[in-house]
């Protein structure tokens, strides 16, 4: 692994053994203020009143305080794509990989949600977007909130 700067951010630069010690789950490294956060290499599951669930990213822990940038994998990535699809209508992929196309679809959605444009996933984000509420019983689609 190196360090490289570009215009007076140190960003972290990350070899395929590195992201494969942490389970796969960076390759890349996220914004300044997001550094403080943990990975969000899991996905936490949440019922409601109203017989709905949702799912959200969220650390092994369940810590929904995470953030997720371009090089990102695993079932957070998978949560925040599948919110991309259903809630955004953006015509991507849900394989778990935060590439390009994820990448402009949170752009998207943080721009229909009105906060920074950064395509990177972190608490305000997290708080910002529409999530899908799904039937319990069925598991179709009930709506986005």
């Amino acid at each position: 692994m190196f360090l490289r700067t570009r215009k007076g951010v140190t960003s972290l630069v990350t070899s395929g053994l590195l992201a494969a010690s942490l389970g796969g789950a960076v390759a890349a490294a996220p914004s300044a203020a997001a550094a403080a956060y943990p990975w969000c290499t899991s996905s936490a599951w949440t019922q409601s009143a109203d017989t709905t669930w949702t799912t959200r990213p969220s650390t092994s822990s369940t810590d929904t305080t995470c953030v997720m940038a371009r090089g990102s994998t695993g079932a957070g990535v998978t949560s925040l794509q599948k919110a991309l699809r259903d809630c955004y209508g953006r015509n991507i992929a849900v394989d778990g990989v935060f590439g390009p196309a994820t990448k402009a679809a949170l752009e998207y959605a943080q721009g229909r949600a009105g906060v920074n444009q950064d395509g990177e996933y972190g608490p305000v984000t997290r708080n910002a977007i529409l999530w899908g509420r799904y039937s319990i019983e069925t598991g179709a689609k009930v709506r986005c909130a």
